[in-house]
């Protein structure tokens, strides 16, 4: 495959075929660090004047999470018992 080939729906189709179609789907976390090395190489090519422009870079899906965990009520309760 050529650099200069390299497309938003190409992008599109490599992020779909890790997290969707593979038999072993990756993170979206491990796709956006292949994303973010792709988009490098690519900034390098348009300083060595191999490719015109990056091609725009689709948007990935966002992983659920739980930046603050909470306690129950009935853990609560096991936790202040003791104090």
């Amino acid at each position: 495959m050529q650099i200069s080939s390299i497309d938003t729906q190409k992008i599109a189709d490599y992020i779909e075929s890790r997290t969707n179609l593979a038999k072993e789907p990756v993170k979206i976390k491990t796709v956006k660090y292949d994303l973010i090395a792709l988009r490098l190489v690519l900034k390098y090519c348009i300083l060595k004047k191999w490719i015109d422009a990056l091609p725009l870079f689709p948007q990935t899906k966002r992983e659920p999470t739980n930046p603050r965990p909470w306690f129950e009520l009935d853990e609560w309760k096991n936790n202040i018992a003791p104090i």
